[in-house]
């Protein structure tokens, strides 16, 4: 399966501005195409860009993180499923 990432970087670069929500839209092909994993692996790299960037409670990041949250749960991975949204949850909440 074409990893739609890779085409990203090799048209843009990996340092090209938009890169963090063109890899944000990528994750989110990844993931309609059933390839959770890799979707994961996408949401994860946008999450430390823009929690350096942008902070832990920006509506971007926070959204990514559920995100994730929601492909490690398609994957099983349920405790840390759990865990991810919870964190979602508890920092809106701290606004």
């Amino acid at each position: 399966m074409l990893n739609p990432w890779k085409l990203w970087k090799n048209i843009f670069g990996a340092k090209y501005s938009d890169t963090p929500g063109g890899r944000f839209e990528v994750a989110g092909v990844l993931y309609n195409q059933g390839d959770y994993a890799e979707a994961e692996v996408e949401y994860r790299a946008v999450l430390k860009l823009w929690e350096e960037e942008l902070g832990g409670k920006h509506p971007s990041t926070l959204g990514c993180r559920y995100n994730l949250g929601v492909a490690l749960n398609a994957q099983g991975k349920y405790a840390e499923a759990e865990e991810v949204l919870r964190a979602v949850v508890r920092l809106r909440e701290e606004g």
